[in-house]
């Protein structure tokens, strides 16, 4: 039943005038008939009855008149309410690389946020999805972004910054080591260790983004250093799952997850002659962010700098 039908019904409640309630509601008679006829209809009994000239409500009628002015003050209650929750509270969805150190920090400062805003909530939701890239947060398929950007020289120690156009903030996180993934097909899964010239003639898997194209790139170049051709291929991924068990036969891909004692049908390793690095940015739009969104950036940078 549409509301408005309700709320048409309480005006014509008040004079049992179809002529006057039309004029109340700014709407022709016929317009207010067709509705009234309309809740008769659903409900399966008429709401008024006609006697000696005059119109009254049936006893349907009584009590649909009762409710609807419940529905239409809890409505309007209701509405109230989620207008001022609005005020104080947002929601923002991150992408977080599957890094869980990152997500360790977003935990951290979510309870900072609460503490330094009092009356104030924010939602933090992680992006499934392949959206830790440039294009992501422009297009604003995410609010945040742990952005990778791989180190050109994994030796220097200085932070390499990534060109961005103006309207994109990046905060920085920290370093992380670049590790490698490859699937149990691999002949190299159960090696004890692994060097460069192990991966000889195998391709890189990465994402299709502008900053994974760079990563194969420097990858490539990096195993070219040691002597080692690679082939690197581009493909499309849905998520970061999706693109860990992509791997098919001799083929392998970049990940920030350390190598675990354990790993059942994914290895995780380092190239134990080429160390890899990556510097790690959180990406915002600051056309598209909101205010919550800004502190909660602001705190998360206090806290990494910290």
């Amino acid at each position: 039943m549409e509301m408005d039908y309700l709320k048409e019904f309480i005006v014509f409640s008040k004079t049992m005038s179809y002529s006057k309630a039309a004029s109340d509601l700014f709407m022709s008679q016929p317009t207010l008939r067709a509705h009234m006829k309309a809740i008769e209809e659903e409900i399966g009994s008429p709401l008024t009855y006609r006697r000696q000239e005059r119109t009254d409500l049936s006893p349907v009628g009584k009590l649909l008149l009762k409710k609807a002015e419940e529905i239409v003050a809890y409505t309007e209650d209701a509405l109230a309410e989620c207008r001022e929750y609005a005020k104080s509270v947002s929601s923002l969805l991150v992408s977080d690389l599957g890094y869980p150190p990152f997500v360790e920090a977003l935990t951290e400062t979510k309870h900072a946020y609460l503490k330094a805003y009092p009356g104030k909530y924010i939602e933090l939701r992680l992006s499934s999805g392949m959206g830790s890239n440039l294009e992501s947060v422009e297009s604003g398929k995410v609010d945040l972004a742990l952005f990778s950007y791989i180190r050109e020289d994994p030796d220097r120690c200085v932070v390499e910054l990534p060109g961005l156009p103006s309207h994109v903030r990046a905060v920085y996180y920290g370093a992380a080591e670049m590790f490698f993934w490859a699937s149990k097909e691999n002949p190299i899964f159960d090696k004890d260790g692994i060097k460069a010239a192990d991966l000889s003639g195998q391709t890189l898997v990465v994402g299709h983004s502008e900053n994974m194209a760079r990563a194969g790139r420097l990858v490539s170049c990096a195993f070219e250093a040691k002597g080692v051709s690679i082939g690197v291929s581009e493909c499309p991924f849905s998520s970061y799952s999706e693109y860990r068990i992509s791997g098919t036969g001799e083929t392998f891909g970049i990940t920030h997850r350390e190598p675990m004692a354990s790993n059942r049908g994914l290895r995780i390793f380092r190239v134990e002659d080429m160390p890899a690095w990556s510097d790690l940015f959180v990406l915002v739009n600051n056309q598209t962010v909101t205010q919550f969104g800004m502190d909660f950036l602001n705190l998360l940078q206090s806290r990494e700098s910290d």
